[in-house]
């Protein structure tokens, strides 16, 4: 009887509403998170980048060991710390005046599927032999993206664990002509 004289009964049962409407948005907004969440990492590309030196021959390949494409939007190269646009260069810096036997594809703009892997560069013979003498002097900076625009970039010259280079999100992947190796 005093609870009805300072709370009426139909008060009650729509506040009581109101809060269970309230819960029910966190609930669904929360859910919603995961939701996206599970989205993204069900199409999430890991890159990373080695090296084969095996007999007479010098190859760096790029592989997707993620569960989703690489949309690979931007590549630098390096030779010695020096900015590249082509293999052509790469080869003159490090073995000018050499006659090679290469192979070697076209990397920015590729779609890399999961498991999938592309080798930008290889080489046989004298050239191999000199660029295997220091596999360090050539580095790839590679930004990928997933199919919903979620991007990282790989870059050789900074922090490793285990050998490789260990792939960071960016906001973007962002084109500096200047700096963009051509193929």
């Amino acid at each position: 009887m005093a609870i009805k004289k300072f709370i009426k009964m139909e008060t009650l049962v729509s506040l009581s509403a109101f809060l269970m409407s309230i819960c029910a948005i966190v609930i669904s907004y929360v859910e919603v998170r995961v939701m996206v969440a599970q989205k993204e990492a069900s199409v999430w590309p890991r890159i990373f980048v080695a090296r084969n030196t095996g007999h007479e021959k010098f190859e760096i390949m790029v592989r997707n060991a993620g569960v989703g494409p690489a949309l690979i939007k931007n590549v630098e190269v390096t030779v010695d710390g020096v900015i590249i646009k082509n293999w052509d260069d790469a080869i003159n810096r490090i073995a000018p005046n050499e006659m090679n036997s290469r192979s070697q594809s076209i990397l920015t703009n590729y779609v890399l599927v999961p498991g999938g892997t592309i080798e930008p560069i290889g080489l046989k013979g004298q050239v191999a032999e000199l660029f295997r003498a220091d596999t360090k002097r050539v580095r790839l900076k590679v930004c990928y993206c997933s199919i919903y625009e979620k991007c990282w970039v790989i870059d050789e010259s900074v922090k490793r664990t285990a050998g490789f280079a260990i792939p960071f999100e960016v906001e973007v992947c962002e084109i500096d002509v200047a700096r963009q190796f051509l193929y």
